[in-house]
């Protein structure tokens, strides 16, 4: 598979998210095809996916969408849950709590040691 990012970064796959019956011209029968073709191509080259019709299933859409298509946060918010449970599962090495830190955690510094040595540049 053909990638802009080392093969160390996997690939994930997002089906296309609902959206309101009747939007405009939009087929909701076309939209799943669309959503099992994701899958499949998926399956096919061995990537993970997030089916996001699974994950709005039984849900209102009026709060979760803000023009019956594009989401709002608290859509981006289920997204992101299960994107975090798929990554979690499949890849946890890449899970925001197992990546190392590119620069010291800001609490593992002891300010007083900091703010003496900026008093003493003052002098």
């Amino acid at each position: 598979m053909y990638s802009l990012y080392p093969s160390s970064i996997p690939t994930i796959f997002v089906t296309p998210t609902p959206f309101q019956p009747n939007w405009q011209d939009r087929d909701p029968r076309v939209t799943k095809q669309y959503g099992e073709t994701t899958k499949a191509l998926a399956h096919d080259l061995g990537c993970s996916v997030v089916d996001s019709q699974k994950e709005f299933e039984g849900r209102d859409l009026g709060p979760l969408l803000s023009d019956g298509l594009h989401l709002k946060p608290a859509g981006y918010e289920i997204i992101f849950q299960a994107l975090m449970g798929v990554i979690r599962k499949a890849h946890p090495e890449l899970a925001p709590e197992n990546l190392p830190m590119a620069f010291p955690s800001w609490d593992d510094h002891d300010m007083r040691e900091w703010a003496g040595r900026k008093n003493e540049k003052r002098k």
